[in-house]
């Protein structure tokens, strides 16, 4: 467990941040780490879920007292977690049946809930809507682009409008692929699979 994900846990609790600080909560939750920190972890678990924010920001720094000096996390036995952002929860719970058995599925249907998210947590694949109201998937494909982190991730478009004009757009913007609506779901998980390195 990485000390600057507690920290930022910490100061997500102290800002109010309930929200974001349990985003950051279940991505810590998804590897074990021993009884005592999965103790604490479920603590300031419930104190979020009844807003006590005094109590969780105690656990918070019991926690980090908890974890020094234990060994890193080792990642690679984790599910591969993956980002869909798309304006229609509709898609984001069709995608989720699709993939929750092999992989861990995060859903947000808004540019700002995606940037908050990839600041916040970490996605190893982002399946990204083309047409979303506010910033449109080109114009977001760019700004995840400039993100450190995700210069590299795989990123794929999926849409309805599968133009040649958006295809030759996708892959000038920085697409690592495009997947069709409606979607397949063998198709999905063979073409996520090949990119993740799980098919």
């Amino acid at each position: 467990m990485e000390n600057e994900q507690i920290e930022n846990l910490c100061r997500l609790i102290d800002a109010f941040e309930t929200d974001d600080a349990i985003e950051v909560l279940c991505d810590m939750v998804e590897s074990t780490h021993g009884a005592e920190v999965d103790g604490i972890l479920a603590e300031i678990r419930i104190a979020l879920g009844r807003h006590d924010h005094t109590l969780a920001s105690v656990f918070g720094r019991r926690l980090m007292e908890t974890v020094k000096g234990m060994p890193p996390v080792d990642h690679s036995a984790r599910r591969k977690r993956i980002l869909v952002i798309d304006d229609m929860p509709d898609v984001l719970d069709t995608v989720k049946a699709m993939l929750k058995d092999t992989y861990s599925v995060y859903g947000v249907t808004d540019h700002g809930a995606a940037l908050r998210f990839l600041s916040n947590s970490y996605a190893d694949l982002i399946l990204l809507d083309i047409e979303m109201p506010g910033m449109d998937g080109f114009e977001l494909l760019g700004v995840i682009r400039k993100i450190a982190a995700y210069e590299k991730t795989p990123i794929l478009f999926f849409t309805g409008q599968a133009t040649a004009a958006n295809v030759t757009q996708s892959r000038l913007k920085g697409a690592t692929g495009f997947i069709r609506k409606p979607m397949d779901a063998r198709l999905l998980r063979e073409r996520i699979g090949k990119y993740l390195g799980t098919a």
